[in-house]
């Protein structure tokens, strides 16, 4: 996009240093809602050209330093209580945009005409990671504790009640399940009929069912249900991990993301390596038996 003064405008309010950390498109491809580290702001696209723009105003940020008084965003809404957006998630009707922040996991209506972002929910904490089911009764999102709790979401007003018991929560807290070779749950995405979540961790990957009904989940017996890395067990106790799940075999030492296909047949696990300033990224194709 061109801003002002010949320069790109920052969509989500962020200064000219913040980095666009998600995206996402309404379902009739008019707006499209951007994330940066500093808030959120939507943009205009022509569905025909796939040009787009922006109506000044239309996002909301966590600080004063987070508006750029140069660009379409300098007029943002300030609202300090929505913390450092980490990452994103709509509904599929396009009317609902989650977002997981270090303050919270926050609800925002979307206007489908005039594209105005409205807060509506939030539950309090620190969220790293979000995926709205399909159905758009369930939410999964991954605390910056590495917790993975569901969900039930008011298709009205879009508020979140956490799903009680064990089939709600997964993490090493007491009263919650803990996940079969996996320590530090990351990231969360879920299958296109609803019937699956998948888990990614710096560990590896694993399956959970999900009843559609009350978006309750439960972990699949079976070697096969997880892939892990190595053989430990990921909490440096070493016991070996190797007879709960399949050994991965990737080629690096840790997952940092994870992408569905649309039929949910096959998952794709990012891996990356670190060193020296630079990053090395290879896609591991991950398929359902």
């Amino acid at each position: 996009m061109r801003g002002y003064r010949g320069l790109c405008s920052h969509a989500g309010g962020g200064a000219p240093d913040s980095d666009v950390i998600g995206l996402e498109l309404t379902p009739d491809d008019r707006l499209l809602v951007v994330a940066t580290y500093d808030g959120i702001g939507v943009v205009h696209r022509d569905p025909a050209t796939g040009a787009l723009s922006q109506v000044p105003g239309q996002c909301v940020v966590s600080g004063f330093e987070g508006t750029s008084y140069d660009e379409p965003s300098r007029h943002c809404r300030t609202d300090r209580r929505l913390g450092r957006p980490l990452t994103i998630d709509m509904t599929a009707d396009g009317r609902t945009v989650y977002v997981a922040t270090d303050e919270g996991l926050h609800a925002l209506t979307l206007d489908a005409a005039s594209g105005a972002l409205t807060g509506t929910a939030k539950v309090k904490g620190g969220f790293g990671e979000v995926a709205v089911a399909p159905d758009g009764r369930s939410v999964y999102a991954v605390t910056e504790d590495f917790d993975l709790y569901g969900y039930a979401r008011d298709p009205g007003s879009g508020a979140l009640t956490r799903i009680k018991g064990k089939a709600g929560c997964f993490t090493i807290a007491p009263g919650c399940t803990f996940l079969k070779g996996l320590a530090t749950p990351e990231d969360v995405r879920v299958s296109g009929a609803g019937r699956s979540v998948v888990v990614g961790a710096a560990e590896g990957v694993t399956v959970l069912r999900r009843d559609r009904a009350s978006g309750r989940l439960r972990q699949l017996k079976g070697r096969a249900t997880c892939a892990t890395i190595d053989g430990t067990d990921g909490l440096g106790m070493g016991r070996p991990r190797h007879k709960e799940c399949l050994d991965g075999d990737y080629a690096l030492g840790n997952l940092t993301g994870i992408e569905l296909s649309s039929d949910g047949r096959h998952a794709y696990a990012l891996e990356t390596e670190a060193g020296f300033g630079r990053a090395v990224g290879v896609v591991q194709v991950l398929r359902r038996r």
